[in-house]
């Protein structure tokens, strides 16, 4: 199976100002999850970036960048738009997020192996993701900690920044999975889910893959024992500094 992982990285960030430049530890975040994922002989690697500025930094540190259109409207459609520039057939499209600097090179090989564990028809109309099983109270209480609903044979019935599943009895521990932003799809899942309409789930709860499950989409999701520090505040970098020691 050929693989190709692409990481949408968007200098327009609202909540961060050009957040892939963002310093952790004194080194850019771009930079750290390039310097995670760049060992590895399982998939090539790409980051779609939006912006000149960003094509030059790449350049600077030897990243392999491709430009896309600054207009468009998601991360998943800055991932497409890449691997269309590419012009080079993969049989697996693995879309790392660009705020998720603790992701390394054996977690997206071992979600490689997982899915590559599926037959032809499943893996071609399928969408695959990521998730933890946890019992965080501050992350079941966080709204930008998206918790996932499966069934018993890991497809996904749903995704939301509330706290689900709800335990109505309150002496009841808490255990929820708590999904990360790592999508792989088949060339023809990635396509048919950019020419898909946004939904009124996704636009209601700001969750794309709920655009998929409205439409009769199957999300399959691995359980994984390993955890992920988003970057989207200037807390998150605080938070990440506290916890991360700097990698040379």
């Amino acid at each position: 199976m050929k693989n190709v992982v692409i990481v949408p990285s968007r200098l327009a960030s609202t909540r961060l100002p050009e957040k892939p430049l963002a310093l952790l530890h004194g080194k850019e975040l771009i930079r750290w999850i390039f310097d995670n994922l760049k060992n590895s002989k399982r998939y090539d690697l790409y980051f779609a970036v939006d912006c000149e500025k960003l094509i030059k930094f790449c350049e600077k540190y030897s990243i392999p960048a491709i430009y896309t259109d600054p207009l468009l409207p998601s991360g998943t459609d800055r991932v497409y738009a890449g691997y269309c520039k590419l012009n080079k057939n993969y049989d697996f499209i693995i879309n790392a997020q660009g705020d998720e600097p603790c992701m390394k090179a054996e977690y997206i090989e071992s979600f490689i192996e997982f899915v590559s564990k599926y037959n032809k028809k499943i893996f071609k109309s399928s969408i695959f993701t990521i998730a933890k099983e946890s019992d965080d109270i501050d992350s079941f209480n966080n709204s930008s900690h998206v918790k996932a609903v499966c069934t018993i044979d890991n497809s996904a019935l749903y995704f939301s920044r509330s706290q689900i599943p709800y335990p109505r009895d309150k002496e009841q521990k808490i255990k929820f999975l708590k999904h990360f932003g790592i999508y792989g799809y088949s060339p023809d899942a990635l396509k048919k889910f950019v020419n898909l309409k946004p939904s009124f789930l996704e636009q209601m709860e700001k969750l794309e893959q709920l655009r998929w499950l409205e439409n009769k989409g199957k999300i399959i999701v691995q359980k994984v024992n390993f955890d992920l520090i988003s970057i989207d505040t200037k807390e998150d970098v605080e938070y990440f500094e506290s916890k991360v020691v700097k990698n040379e």
